[in-house]
């Protein structure tokens, strides 16, 4: 219903009877608005007009049924001034429209109204087709049947125009009531649908709720009284003259308003249907939600207790230096641990209901909030299901938690678990060290001891020997469970092991040829004893009447005592002869056990250079997990979001700074050098250095970091990132310590392979490893001169476009000038630090009155450009460790004075590599020009003397 009030003006013009809307209707079925003749003239404004023709057809109008209207006008005792502005009025309020139809216009009769018409007639409101003016009453019952006229027109409809001001009053009421009430249940649902329910606790939601149970009920009580008001309105509009008719018998204008009355409580009815429907879905919504929140605020609950055993697991360290710290370590473990594991099994438990209730609700809209800070996995649902917006969202932090809690409990008791036997491990090397050191604080037996002794020392260090194995020391597995300390432990131990079992089996060598000795001893003197009781003539006869001996015995028959004294003179000489073979058996082997010595030797040598390499290949372990601790541990850690808080701006932006490219030295080490190291033959340990020689030259770009790396230590080295990281790596040693590492490392490798050249058994692996040491020194070399570069300052050019740094030192510097005969070497030259690159030779002054402390700076002073100068190596009558460099032309000479003859040597012999390699790149410049012109000239007379083909 169109919300059209009576007006306290409209109720005025009504109360004239101006105009009215009767019931009647055309033959058309147009609704009449009639005009009845007015006694007293009554003289309106066009505003008034308008208000009131705006009221009467909006009151009537029915938009669904396409009302339309027809105007009787009684204006037969009226004028035509004011018919015509009536008229005016009339067609204004339906300009171009069809909702009025017809105009039926009973015009003034007299003669002088008459006349007055033939004048006024030729006006176009006269004109309208819908206009139709009749002369008296019999001509409008020709268009309108009488009984659709009131009696105003003599006709058969009642109309009380009293009644129908009086009723349009109650439906208007009504009607207000009812928009009033609509536009609450219009609010009331706008406000349950935009409920932001994502911000609410359990508690707001649950005063949601009721608060939607209240307006439901109140509105329910609102509309039943105003069905009540309604049917008691309906009654009173079917009551005319104090009797109630029918719905048959009541008039028209009546009829009207309780049609209307009836529409405005179905529409009430609708509304109320309506906003119940939604009631129930949002209620439906609001439980859910507040189901939700209740599963979320325990599900933060449980989160949080699950997040504070988490931080003590985040907070336990398991690496400890003892084992019995390690025994206390895990009894705090497993304590902690049975208190824990109740508090995640119920969580465990909490977070299936929880999934539960999230497949029931899967396919309804979502109830949990989207913008909240959880660790979450979202479940899109299906692309048409507008009415959701949102995706339903499952919080599986305690699902995380509870598996972060297991791995990480897991991890801590095989840690534990490792750390016991690396302890079990150091105990029983460090009682074989015991055992090792007592065997070789024994003394050796004397010499006149039985063999009996000797044969006991062996077996005793024999076993020892045999027992004794740290392999278990330098298994990968237990590199993640020693602290520092632990590791310098294991690497020393290592090493005393590897020298007790070195002289042990020096021992059991001595052990071995003092048994063999003792042997040979009583070989000897059964020898002589068996000499000393033969007689020279029994020999004689025996070696020198062979025929005789056996023709005689040939003939000696068994009973003769003849056969006895043959008998044993043959059986002492065949005695003799055995005894003879064993002393050259005896003698033999000692001969043999002479030849053998150099090659024992040479196995113990061998033995060990194992112990070296193996030293090499244990520490190069090490130091690749110490890498690669630094980078998980510090440098990844940059980008952890659990540690975002912790690092400031500044720190953020010049962490590269502090690591340089450790990352490749880690790469470089651990995929290439150490896999190098462990499969290749002992021999050829050096080819592993001189191959990879260029990339041990990285180091120098670690080395330019260095400086800085300090300083940014030194400012930040206190700041709450470093100390967490420290903490979670279970390092001792601040991040300064290991930072120095590779500069450290890189530096020992000469020194391991020096032991090993003592221990080398060919030349040519001699050679290898003397390429290997020089190529190490080349190396520390090379990064000793970055870290004097990087100290240059005052240079405007670009250093890296001059070539590589090929030596760096300090000289003492004389310049002469051409008309010179050479430079005055007597005064005192000028100190510099040069440096010799492969394009320009630099000369810089030292910075003086540096603190002790404090890097070296080296100011530029100026150089030459390696193209344009020439060497002169021995100066006439100069001091041996100068020389010469002088511009072409000779226009301008460097006398420059070495520390030492070997400095100058090396200075002269780099200037020498330099400008040879300048000439050679020259010549071929210059042979390829000649080439290339000589083939542009060919081609050029080709082309003049070459005949088109036929």
């Amino acid at each position: 219903m169109d919300e059209v009030f009576m007006t306290p003006e409209i109720n005025e013009l009504l109360q004239q009877n101006y105009a009215f809307i009767s019931g009647g209707h055309s033959p058309k079925g147009n609704l009449l608005i009639t005009f009845p003749d007015c006694k007293v003239e009554v003289s309106l404004t066009d505003d008034q007009h308008k208000a009131l023709l705006s009221y009467l057809v909006n009151a009537a109008l029915d938009k669904d049924s396409g009302t339309k209207f027809s105007v009787v006008i009684d204006r037969r005792n009226s004028n035509w001034g004011v018919i015509k502005g009536l008229l005016h009025c009339v067609f204004d309020i339906y300009p171009g429209t069809e909702l009025l139809e017809d105009v039926y216009l009973l015009q003034p009769s007299g003669f002088i109204q008459t006349l007055k018409f033939f004048f006024h007639q030729s006006n176009s409101i006269f004109q309208n087709q819908k206009l139709c003016t009749l002369y008296s009453l019999t001509e409008l019952y020709k268009h309108v049947n009488p009984s659709q006229l009131t009696h105003d027109f003599g006709g058969e409809l009642y109309y009380n125009n009293n009644d129908w001001m009086k009723h349009r009053q109650l439906v208007e009421l009504l009607s207000q009531s009812f928009c009033q009430l609509n536009e609450d249940l219009n609010a009331a649902t706008v406000r349950m649908v935009s409920g932001n329910q994502s911000e609410m606790t359990a508690g707001q939601i649950k005063g949601e709720i009721e608060t939607l149970d209240g307006g439901l009920e109140q509105f329910k009580q609102r509309v039943e009284k105003s069905l009540a008001d309604a049917g008691a309105e309906i009654v009173q509009l079917k009551t005319i003259n104090g009797e109630t008719l029918s719905s048959a018998d009541i008039p028209p204008s009546s009829a009207r308003h309780v049609s209307l009355v009836e529409r405005v409580v179905a529409e009430m009815d609708a509304s109320l249907s309506k906003y119940v429907l939604q009631h129930g879905k949002q209620k439906t919504t609001l439980e859910r939600c507040f189901r939700a929140r209740q599963f979320e605020e325990e599900n933060n609950r449980w989160c949080a207790i699950l997040d504070e055993h988490l931080l003590f697991l985040m907070n336990f360290n398991p690496i400890r230096d003892t084992a019995e710290e390690i025994k206390i370590c895990w009894s705090e473990l497993e304590k902690f641990n049975a208190l824990a594991k109740d508090d995640f099994c119920k969580g465990e438990e909490f977070y299936k209901t929880w999934q539960n209730f999230l497949a029931e609700d899967s396919e309804e809209s979502s109830v949990l909030p989207a913008n909240r800070d959880l660790t979450v996995n979202k479940e899109e649902e299906d692309e048409g299901d507008d009415e959701s917006g949102k995706s339903l969202i499952h919080d599986n932090r305690i699902e995380v938690s509870c598996q972060h809690y297991n791995e990480q409990l897991s991890l801590y008791n095989d840690q534990l678990q490792r750390g016991i036997e690396l302890h079990s491990h150091i105990e029983q090397a460090l009682k074989w060290q015991r055992e090792g050191t007592e065997y070789l604080a024994r003394n050796i037996p004397a010499p006149d001891a039985k063999k009996s002794v000797y044969e006991e020392e062996f077996d005793d260090i024999d076993i020892f020997i045999s027992s004794v194995s740290f392999q278990n020391l330098t298994d990968n597995k237990y590199n993640d469970v020693m602290t520092p300390s632990v590791k310098v432990t294991v690497d020393d131990l290592i090493a005393k092991l590897g020298n007790i079992l070195s002289s042990c089996r020096e021992r059991r060598q001595q052990l071995r040829q003092l048994v063999e000795n003792h042997e040979k001893m009583q070989s000897k003197s059964l020898v002589v004893s068996l000499e000393s009781s033969v007689s020279s003539d029994v020999i004689s006869a025996t070696f020198s009447e062979d025929t005789d001996s056996l023709t005689s015995t040939e003939h000696v028959t068994c009973d003769s005592p003849t056969s006895t004294s043959s008998s044993s003179s043959l059986m002492s000489s065949e005695g003799l002869i055995n005894n003879i073979d064993k002393l050259y058996l005896s003698t033999k082997m000692n001969r043999e056990f002479s030849q053998l010595k150099p090659v024992m030797q040479t196995g113990t040598i061998r033995r060990k250079r194992g112990h070296v390499i193996q030293e090499l290949i244990a520490t190069e372990r090490i130091y690749t997990s110490e890498l690669l601790s630094i980078i998980e541990g510090y440098l990844q850690q940059f980008d952890n979001p659990e540690l975002t808080g912790f690092i400031p701006d500044d720190l953020r932006q010049k962490h590269r700074i502090l690591f340089g490219n450790i990352e490749d030295i880690h790469k470089f080490h651990a995929e290439t050098f150490l896999k190098c190291l462990e499969n290749c033959e002992p021999t050829l340990v050096g080819k592993c250095f001189t191959d990879h020689k260029t990339k041990f030259e990285m180091y120098g770009i670690y080395c330019q970091n260095k400086m800085q790396a300090e300083h940014l230590i030194e400012q930040m080295g206190n700041y709450t990132f470093f100390q967490v990281c420290q903490k979670r790596l279970g390092h001792r040693l601040p991040l300064s310590s290991y930072i120095l590492k590779p500069i450290q490392r890189i530096t020992k490798y000469h020194l391991l392979l020096r032991e090993l050249i003592k221990m080398a058994t060919s030349q040519q692996e001699k050679d290898d490893l003397g390429e290997a040491v020089e190529s190490m020194l080349d190396v520390i070399k090379y990064v000793n001169n970055i870290l004097h570069q990087v100290s240059i300052t005052g240079f405007h050019g670009d250093l890296a476009s001059q070539g590589r740094l090929l030596m760096q030192g300090s000289v003492d510097v004389w310049v002469g000038r051409r008309r010179d005969k050479k430079p005055d070497v007597r005064s005192k030259g000028h100190r510099r630090h040069a440096f010799l690159y492969e394009k320009l030779i630099m000369f810089c002054k030292k910075k003086e009155d540096q603190q002790p402390n404090e890097r070296e700076i080296y100011l530029y002073k100026n150089s030459l450009s390696m193209s344009d100068i020439g060497l002169t190596e021995a100066p006439k009558g100069g001091d041996k460790r100068g020389f010469e460099i002088w511009c072409q032309g000779r226009t301008d000479i460097w006398m420059i004075l070495a520390p030492t003859e070997e400095a100058k040597e090396d200075w002269v012999k780099e200037i020498k590599r330099v400008l040879f390699n300048q000439y050679v790149h020259h010549r071929e410049a210059s042979r390829k020009s000649v080439i290339e012109r000589q083939g542009t000239s060919d081609s050029g007379q080709q082309k003049f003397i070459s005949l088109p083909e036929h």
